[in-house]
């Protein structure tokens, strides 16, 4: 929580009927000191790029007074059902 009213929702759950399309890849080990560094992930794609599944999508939202919930969804991957429901 940011000043009372800014927040992120963490890493987003799928738990809709919403589905991450994999029509990008991505390596997940890291290499010169960058990359994704989620070593499980890149222990299981054996170091070869595969399908994005943005195992790491989070939302940043803003509770305006009187006004309500403002939710900058980033990318969107996830699904905007799936970031709505996000519990941080």
């Amino acid at each position: 929580m940011i000043a009372g009213q800014a927040f992120t929702t963490g890493v987003i759950e799928r738990k809709s009927f919403e589905r991450v399309l994999p029509n990008t890849y991505v390596d997940y080990s890291m290499k010169d000191g960058l990359g994704c560094n989620i070593p499980s992930a890149a222990e299981k794609s054996g170091g070869k790029p595969v399908p994005d599944l943005h195992l790491n999508e989070h939302a940043t939202c803003y509770h305006i007074k009187d006004r309500g919930l403002i939710v900058i969804s980033s990318c969107g991957h996830t699904g905007i059902v799936n970031t709505t429901a996000a519990r941080p």
